[in-house]
This record gives structure tokens, sequence and C-alpha cells, in this order.
């Protein structure tokens, strides 16, 4: 990418030369020291990412990312509105002020459809990957890939 020629017109972001020693150079040095000093050293963001759960989310980070758009977004956001109509309908019958519901703050609507789009992928992870992949390793399916690999080594 540092060789590449900047195009005319495009003299922003990565087609900057700022921006191309940027992402090339001094983003790869950032990001090797910061795994280098997860790695070894004691810290307090070691702690954070060894605990079981985070390393659950990390597990079923992959099946978050299949299902974070599409449907599953989609009746988690209709959900989150349909409650907000549904509180509106029972604050005008008990004649309360509209004007703190809890499904008001649209911040909170995307924490709340993050959570719980979290809460389903590790469902799905737990329920449906991992006992798959326990499966798969145990079948012996891959072993004639194996077999061919090591033969072919000798």
């Amino acid at each position: 990418m540092s060789v590449l020629p900047i195009l005319p017109g495009n003299g922003f972001g990565q087609q900057h030369p700022f921006g191309i020693i940027t992402n090339n150079y001094l983003l790869a040095a950032s990001i090797t020291l910061f795994f280098y000093g997860l790695l070894t050293e004691a810290s307090f963001l070691k702690r954070i990412l060894a605990n079981p759960f985070v390393e659950l989310l990390g597990k079923s980070s992959y099946i978050f990312y299949l299902i974070h758009l599409g449907f599953i977004y989609s009746m988690f956001h209709f959900s989150v509105n349909w409650l907000n109509d549904a509180i509106f309908a029972l604050y005008d019958k008990w004649n309360i002020s509209w004007q703190h519901t809890p499904f008001e703050n649209d911040t909170l609507n995307l924490v709340y459809i993050f959570i719980a789009i979290n809460g389903v992928a590790i469902l799905l992870y737990k329920n449906i990957e991992e006992p798959l992949n326990h499966y798969i390793r145990k079948s012996g399916f891959l072993l004639p890939y194996k077999k061919q690999s090591a033969e072919l080594q000798n």
C-alpha cells in the first residue's frame, strides 16, 4: 500500500501521504507494541481479557458477526419500537407524562439490542457451534487429510 500511487482528487485518508504512513507504519508498530504489552506485562486490561465471560464473548464473536445485521437485528429493533409504543399507550391510559420512557433514548436502545444480540450469539455458540465443533473433531472426518499430509511430508 505504501507504493500505490495517490489518485488525483483523493488527497485524504489512506490516499494522502500522511494517511499511508500512519496506516502502514505507525499503526502497525502501535498494534505490535500493544500486543507485546498484553502478552508480557501483568496489567488490568490483561486481567479483564482473561475473564471467562470475556473469553466466551470472544468465542461467540463470529456468530455475533453473522447475526448482527439482518433478520435478528430487525426483530430486536422492531421489538424495542413496539415496547416504546406500548409504554406510550400505558402512559396515555394512566395519564402520565411522556417525558421519560425506558425506550426513549436511542443510544440506550442500541445498548439493549447489543446485549440481546450478544445473548443470542452466546446461546447459538454454546448450543450449535461448540457441540458441532466437538463432533467434527471427534468424528475422524479430518483424519484422512492429516494422513495424506503426513505421507506427503515423508
